[in-house]
């Protein structure tokens, strides 16, 4: 396990667990969690932006990217005080990575529990505030996560 991968499982186990989600896939700048209805994602762009995020996204038969969302979107969503810096989140080195780890941690336990649980109004909701419908097609996001 890298100390990306390591990091991540110290902050995010926890809450994956609480939400029966279990570590399916895992690299040097990835980790993704699942349960039946959502997954959960980090990711690092250690090579080039150097981008740290999150990205929830409800599991669909289609699965595309439609219903994929940062957690700087769903912040937004729910007006979440002092989390701007969240979607712009540049983190250059491996050792520089808990505290925004931690912080990112807490975000989502704190904003995204509805979306973890894979609650479809809450996606449907959050998909509208930001102008997405089966029309628009897939998306990716800037973390790409």
């Amino acid at each position: 396990m890298t100390g990306f991968a390591f990091i991540v499982h110290e902050y995010f186990d926890e809450i994956a667990e609480s939400y029966s989600m279990i570590c399916v896939e895992e690299s040097d700048s990835h980790v993704r969690y699942e349960n039946d209805r959502a997954t959960l994602g980090v990711g690092w762009d250690r090579t080039r932006s150097y981008e740290l995020g999150v990205r929830v996204k409800l599991k669909t038969p289609a699965n595309n990217d439609l219903m994929s969302f940062d957690l700087w979107d769903i912040l937004r969503f729910q007006d979440a005080p002092e989390t701007s810096w969240v979607g712009a989140l540049w983190v250059e080195s491996e050792q520089n990575l808990r505290e925004p780890m931690r912080e990112l941690a807490l975000l989502a336990k704190s904003y995204a529990s509805r979306f973890l649980e894979g609650n479809l109004e809450a996606f449907a909701s959050i998909a509208k505030f930001t102008g997405r419908s089966s029309s628009t097609g897939n998306y990716l996001g800037p973390h790409g996560v």
